[in-house]
């Protein structure tokens, strides 16, 4: 019976290892992949706050262009004219 146990496991040691061994080489790869996305996700964050900053720039100046339109509609309104389409010809 003893015999028996050594043969089992003698039969069985190879092929643990070589699970371990392809276990082991899966792990290897999914932690090079993880490395990989960090640094991916690192920069992608990196670019999402300079894009923010720029739209809230962005965004400032254009409340900036908006209140100064606000200001020349008025005096742009009261210094027109109201042209007819005979004083608009050069030919005259």
């Amino acid at each position: 019976m003893a015999d028996s146990m050594d043969d089992y496991s003698t039969i069985e040691e190879p092929e643990v290892n070589s699970e371990f061994e392809e276990v082991l080489e899966a792990f290897n790869e999914m932690h090079e992949e993880a490395q990989r996305l960090s640094i991916s996700n690192n920069k992608l964050r990196s670019d999402q706050k300079l894009h923010i900053t720029k739209l809230s720039s962005t965004q400032s100046e254009l409340e900036k262009l908006r209140q100064e339109n606000e200001k020349l509609v008025p005096s742009y309104k009261a210094t027109s004219c109201v042209c007819t389409s005979t004083s608009l010809n050069m030919d005259d």
